[in-house]
């Protein structure tokens, strides 16, 4: 994947975000933010973009966990970054210290980390063929395929895009799904069990 690519996935999303006006979040209803659709896009949720809580919601996840482990994801791909610093603009806001730190001013993004990997893979695991997917297209397809699988159940994933050894990490992170392994360009991931 060249840097032409993530120009073309940044310049995609920057499109999605001009014509974003006056979508409601998926979950509740309520009017969405830039922000919250950077994020949506980042998890896999841009057929049905949320809001912070309800993204949070939808994962299972504890509020304050989910934006410190969004922190990190967001900080850890251009694309998506870019996306952030564009909302932050566009929001009247100069450039903060992380991003989305303005997007809710009660949560710190600050000191996310990434989440740590356990050694053993569990055997046949079903297998998802992501080829160079990244970015937004890759978190969607992999959210629909973790999804259909049973709690406890993995899914042996094989991305070649460049983002994935930190991008697959930080969205389990986020999810609360379990990275189980990662020798890329090949990933287990076994689904939360709620």
């Amino acid at each position: 994947m060249t840097a032409t690519d993530d120009d073309g996935k940044t310049d995609a999303l920057i499109r999605d975000l001009e014509g974003l006006g006056g979508t409601k979040c998926g979950g509740c209803g309520g009017a969405l933010g830039p922000h919250a659709f950077v994020a949506s896009v980042a998890l896999g949720f841009k057929d049905r973009p949320r809001c912070a809580g309800c993204l949070a919601g939808a994962l299972g996840r504890e509020r304050k966990a989910f934006l410190e482990h969004l922190g990190y994801y967001i900080r850890s791909r251009a694309c998506f970054r870019a996306g952030w610093e564009w909302s932050d603009r566009r929001q009247g806001h100069g450039e903060g210290p992380e991003p989305g730190a303005r997007w809710l001013a009660e949560e710190s993004l600050m000191g996310a980390s990434q989440p740590e990997q356990e050694p053993s893979p569990a055997d046949g695991a079903r297998v998802f063929d992501a080829g160079d997917m990244g970015c937004g297209d890759l978190v969607l397809e992999l959210r629909k395929r973790v999804n259909a699988l049973a709690p406890g159940e993995v899914l042996e994933v094989r991305a070649l895009d460049h983002g994935a050894p930190e991008d697959l990490p930080a969205w389990c992170g986020l999810t609360g799904n379990r990275l189980v392994k990662a020798e890329p360009p090949r990933y287990w991931i076994e689904r939360r069990r709620d």
